[in-house]
């Protein structure tokens, strides 16, 4: 109940541009942060927040299904790099089978 509170705390903050804020209050959050890190840069990404994503980047990429999802997101925030994105992705998930 606690984290989910932080979560929408720092969904706000996001929103109205309080993007430090935002990762401080995400942050608080001591459990699961795969499933709440990339829902507060998904803000990040619609709002346009580019400094406070790439804060999030290093602590997503400790979870596979979090670094994928912060994939998306630079694709959506560096949409001149998306393609370079997908290539890399494609090579990952070729080496993977």
């Amino acid at each position: 109940m606690k984290k989910n509170a932080y979560k929408r705390i720092a969904q706000i903050q996001a929103i109205v541009g309080q993007g430090e804020e935002a990762v401080t209050t995400v942050e608080a959050i001591i459990s699961d942060h795969n499933k709440h890190l990339p829902d507060i840069a998904s803000w990040f990404a619609e709002t346009g927040d580019r400094v406070n994503f790439k804060r999030l980047l290093i602590p997503c990429a400790y979870y596979l299904d979090s670094a994928y999802e912060m994939c998306g997101y630079l694709a959506r925030l560096y949409p001149e790099q998306a393609s370079a994105v997908a290539k890399v992705l494609s090579e990952l998930n070729g080496k993977e089978r």
